[in-house]
């Protein structure tokens, strides 16, 4: 777990602060800093930010311009990890990623002073998020949901990542010969088929196959989170050609991909896009046999993406990987009774949890007086 984190420069966070193995609740105002600090602990987690953005837009200027320095930012982290089989003892690690515009836009990765790849930091644990943003995964496109999962299966299993980048090549490789089609479109296109079949059916099958182990986690999870009635919840993966949950095998799916990509070349030409695969499925989620992203109250929306979270995070915990789950602003849109059903949840749960909150009332007290409290107004940054 995380037990120490050092911002410099970071931006509108200077500062130092230690976490406990269980609960740790951040309060401050809005614009204190309180995402932005959940936001470097899930980068020197991951790897990489959650969000989208220009490392030159991370660099706290005025800082810079103040001191007449070089502008940089930097994140040091240490981590703590059992020792197996003797989980009574740990072993430390330090992280840090540093970043400074006169180095050729270029971040430097570190565990124990020694360069890293970005990609080496999530290998032993990992960081998973709730955020206001959140509901989006339940109100928002397909894209959301797809990308979600991707990003889950990519923690999960490290061999994902690579499919899932070979196939998106692919499809743009495709995309570009149906966008020019030359007078032997037929004859190339056989091998983008085949490729974006053999991927394509390979990210699907892991897809459904995670799914509904997250999916067994969150229909026990929603029982006693929300608070009406013996409520059902599904997650069920959507594609068009293919009938809810009666999923075929993995070479099915390739004879599936396969024959739709052969005899629709000619109605894919004329979008110019490849029509089918993967990149088009999507996953609904059902609270009592109702589609939430239709049918479900922001509350509703909220609360099942947070089922989510926590669903991914013991699905992480069963094959023994270690996550830290931060949660941003979860009271927000819930009522007493979803925010006491919650509470219960994470004060149930053997992991880090990092949560920031406007106001510490919003929690119970109960919960709070079993967390670390941290204070960002009283703090100097």
């Amino acid at each position: 777990m995380i037990s120490n984190i050092k911002l410099q420069n970071y931006k509108n966070l200077s500062l130092e602060l230690n976490f406990t193995n269980g609960r740790n609740i951040i309060v401050g105002k809005n614009g204190r800093g309180k995402t932005n600090l959940l936001e470097s602990i899930f980068t020197i987690t991951n790897g990489f930010s959650f969000k989208s953005q220009e490392d030159e837009n991370v660099i706290n200027w005025s800082f810079s311009n103040d001191f007449k320095i070089d502008p940089f930012y930097s994140i040091n982290a240490e981590f703590k990890f059992k020792k197996v089989p003797k989980e009574s003892e740990e072993t430390k690690e330090q992280r840090s990623i540093f970043f400074q515009k006169k180095n050729m836009g270029r971040k430097l990765f570190k565990i124990n002073d020694k360069p890293k790849s970005s990609s080496s930091f999530n290998k032993q644990i990992s960081a998973l998020l709730f955020a206001p943003q959140s509901i989006d995964l339940i109100s928002g496109s397909p894209s959301l949901r797809r990308n979600e999962l991707d990003d889950f299966l990519s923690v999960y299993k490290d061999s994902f990542v690579k499919v899932l980048d070979e196939y998106r090549q692919v499809v743009r490789s495709r995309n570009k010969l149906l966008q020019i089609n030359p007078s032997d479109i037929s004859k190339q296109i056989g091998f983008w088929n085949e490729k974006a079949s053999e991927l394509g059916s390979i990210i699907m099958s892991e897809r459904i196959k995670v799914l509904e182990e997250i999916q067994k986690e969150a229909s026990i999870i929603a029982k006693d989170t929300y608070h009406f009635g013996d409520n059902s919840f599904d997650l069920q993966y959507f594609n068009k050609y293919i009938e809810p949950n009666n999923f075929p095998t993995k070479k099915e799916i390739y004879d599936l991909l396969l024959d739709k990509l052969t005899n629709n070349l000619y109605k894919e030409i004329a979008v110019g896009t490849t029509l089918y695969g993967p990149h088009r499925d999507d996953v609904i989620v059902k609270l009592n046999d109702h589609n939430l992203r239709e049918s479900g109250s922001r509350g509703q929306q909220r609360l099942a993406s947070f089922i989510i979270k926590v669903s991914e995070y013991s699905k992480l915990k069963s094959i023994g990987k270690e996550a830290i789950l931060l949660i941003d602003d979860l009271p927000s849109e819930l009522d007493y009774e979803h925010i006491a059903n919650a509470e219960k949840l994470l004060l149930k749960m053997d992991c880090q949890i990092i949560a920031s909150v406007v106001e510490v009332k919003e929690y119970s007290k109960i919960f709070v007086d079993k967390s670390n409290l941290i204070e960002l107004d009283k703090l100097e940054s």
